[in-house]
């Protein structure tokens, strides 16, 4: 490239100006950004929960945590507070199988092995088949009613081991739709 004198001067010039305007603009910018930072600054590393030793007069207010069958998950705060000594009772009080302390509180949980109050199951108790379901506030298994069906049939071998249900007229349309499958595959033989 063949640049006069003019034009050699005049790109010289600029790119001085254009180095000039950069340095000049990166100055001021770090000017400002000091300005605005404070002094010194302390990183503190958080603290892990898990770690931080519990007080032994700390008290915690008891949340049960109920697990059934259906999947369901049911938490009832009991109203009561109690220390991390005094877990041990209060899982033989609540039935609980565990504990755990978390946010101020402690959870016990308790499985049960089967449906929560929403539903209605079958199985067998006291040598009889029965709908069962749970009582809403101490989630015991009381009998509705017993069901009478032949021990050896197929429909008792299901609803033995044990099924749910939303509503009482679903167990009955359950029955009577496999009694209707059982006469029809008889009716054929």
């Amino acid at each position: 490239m063949n640049l006069n004198r003019k034009g050699y001067y005049t790109a010289a010039a600029l790119g001085l100006i254009i180095l000039s305007m950069g340095l000049g603009m990166g100055w001021f910018a770090g000017r400002i950004s000091e300005s605005q930072q404070p002094e010194s600054i302390t990183v503190k590393e958080p603290e892990e929960q898990e770690n931080a030793p519990v007080a032994a007069e700390e008290r915690f207010a008891v949340t049960t945590v109920n697990v059934f069958g259906c999947g369901h998950i049911i938490e009832r705060d009991e109203g009561v507070t109690a220390t991390a000594r005094e877990a041990e009772g209060l899982m033989q009080q609540y039935g609980g199988c565990n504990y755990e302390l978390k946010d101020s509180r402690m959870m016990l949980y308790r499985e049960f092995g089967y449906c929560c109050p929403e539903h209605y199951f079958t199985g067998v108790q006291d040598g009889r088949l029965a709908v069962f379901e749970t009582d809403r506030q101490s989630f015991e298994k009381t009998e509705v009613c017993p069901l009478n069906i032949p021990a050896g049939s197929e429909t008792y071998g299901e609803l033995a081991a044990g099924m749910e249900f939303d509503a009482l007229e679903d167990i009955n349309l359950y029955i009577e739709g496999t009694e209707d499958a059982e006469g029809a595959e008889e009716a054929e033989e």
